[in-house]
């Protein structure tokens, strides 16, 4: 394979990744508590992004996407869930009150 071809490959892998990540609807629980949704990121992929949202003093949480956040009409999404991709949430610690004396 050419370095072009490559390339080409590369980048609709990577259209693909976007065109699916925008489809998975964010939990509402979760942004209830606050939890503000990133990204969806690869499984694989997740722990890394985790640490460099805590390096930078955000809470972290990446959740597995499920079956029932995708959007339906979106065939390709079913791999989504397959090779267990996962939705990223961060939020700002809570700050903690000044002591009353």
């Amino acid at each position: 394979m050419s370095r072009e071809e490559r390339l080409k490959a590369l980048a609709e892998i990577e259209a693909w990744k976007a065109r699916v990540a925008g489809s998975v609807e964010a939990d509402p629980a979760r942004l209830a508590q606050g939890w503000e949704r990133r990204f969806v990121v690869e499984g694989t992929r997740a722990e890394e992004m985790m640490a460099l949202y805590r390096e930078l003093g955000y809470e972290v949480c990446a959740d597995p996407v499920e079956p029932k956040q995708l959007d339906h009409g979106c065939r390709e999404c079913a791999l989504v869930a397959a090779l267990r991709f996962r939705t990223l949430y961060t939020r700002r610690p809570p700050v903690d009150p000044p002591p009353s004396g």
